[in-house]
């Protein structure tokens, strides 16, 4: 075999491309750095929004809801199609047997799932599960 004038080895790349990362990575790691925070917004950017109390009349029911999604849903039978344009119409249009219980500030992965069309639900197994459903809803 025979190295080409010019020609880039295998250890030689490998042992550049290493050093590169690591130079990018270190680069990365020192803009996360923390800064001592003044008090104020960094110029350039606004501040941030302060919460607002929580409402203490009665919720509203009806009225219009309106959203946007990356173009038209191929479907809106969720049940014949994966896609999530149709997912995303479906979750405001649909009720589901449960729903995660989420809440404001609290992580949705550690909250329980409640009913949303199921009353309670018995398992003996944990494989077939017998679900009641609330009085009025179809299934």
């Amino acid at each position: 075999m025979s190295i080409r004038s010019g020609a880039v080895g295998r250890r030689t790349f490998l042992r550049s491309s290493l050093i590169a990362t690591s130079g990018l990575g270190a680069a990365a790691l020192i803009g996360c750095g923390s800064k001592k925070e003044t008090g104020g917004s960094p110029a350039g950017q606004a501040p941030l929004p302060t919460p607002v109390a929580a409402a203490t009349s009665e919720i509203k029911r009806g009225g219009i809801f309106r959203t946007s999604i990356n173009g038209d849903p191929p479907s809106i039978d969720m049940y014949s199609s994966p896609a999530a344009g149709t997912r995303t119409v479906a979750a405001f249009t649909h009720s589901r047997l449960f729903r995660i219980d989420a809440q404001p500030g609290k992580n949705p992965f550690e909250q329980p799932a409640i009913g949303d069309l199921a009353e309670s639900a018995e398992t003996t197994d944990g494989v077939v599960w017998t679900v009641k459903l609330k009085k009025g809803s179809k299934f």
